[in-house]
């Protein structure tokens, strides 16, 4: 097996967004009272079924950018019993909050700067082109990057295999010539795996796994740990039957 390209998912993989969610929700939290009798935990799972409603819309071309955050931001005042303050002066702070926290995943620049020496490097990612490019420059990951498949651009979204084939036919490779790493079960290990592309699974919340034949790693630090495993010789598992929990 001669490894050639490793691709990469870009949120919560590269780009840190769960980290700059804590930060916006917990921002947020302290500036509103109302928000106050609700946990962090509790109001970011809300912010995030909503983000995930728009966004399907969003990506499907149904609505712009700037309806999709008024319609989440609506939706979550209405849940909390606000829904008579602006929706849009809500997300204009969160957006400023959240790109105030912005950042790579650590460790992640010291591996990609290590694997550019030896491997091409790849994203496949679920989003807009012009917003992932643009995030990957703005957190320093773009200069280590070759190839990309970004599911509005190819006109597929992850696990569908077009979108890892796409970016597999752009790398110029076979599938047993890549390695990819994500950190959605479903997305990325199973959609990797229907593409017939070995997955390592980055999970850092430390679900257990549904599949023990299936690589993990919980952190790109130290890197010499998740070179190991990319180095390592071994097949790729065959496609998993477990059915995940929306992660």
């Amino acid at each position: 097996m001669n490894i050639k390209v490793v691709f990469f998912d870009i949120d919560d993989t590269l780009y840190d967004h769960s980290y700059h969610v804590h930060h916006a929700i917990s921002a947020l939290r302290e500036k509103h009272s109302f928000l106050q009798e609700y946990s962090i935990e509790h109001l970011r799972e809300l912010s995030h079924q909503f983000l995930e409603e728009v966004h399907e819309r969003l990506l499907r071309g149904e609505i712009s950018v700037e309806a999709s955050r008024k319609i989440r931001w609506e939706k979550f005042l209405e849940t909390v019993g606000q829904k008579d303050i602006d929706a849009m002066t809500i997300a204009n702070f969160y957006s400023r909050s959240y790109y105030e926290a912005e950042r790579a995943v650590p460790g992640s620049i010291e591996l990609l700067r290590s694997l550019s020496a030896s491997y091409n490097i790849g994203v496949i990612s679920n989003n807009l082109l012009e917003e992932q490019l643009k995030k990957m420059h703005r957190i320093g990951v773009s200069d280590y990057i070759e190839i990309f498949a970004i599911s509005e651009e190819v006109g597929a979204a992850k696990p569908d295999p077009k979108i890892f084939e796409t970016a597999l036919d752009r790398a110029g490779v076979t599938p047993e010539e890549a390695i990819y790493i994500g950190d959605s079960w479903t997305n990325d290990v199973l959609g990797a795996l229907n593409a017939r592309i070995r997955p390592i699974w980055f999970n850092r919340k430390g679900i257990a796994s549904y599949d023990p034949s299936i690589q993990e790693i919980s952190s790109f630090e130290p890197k010499e740990n998740v070179l190991s495993y990319i180095r390592s010789e071994i097949p790729t598992p065959q496609i998993t039957s477990a059915e995940p929990a929306k992660l």
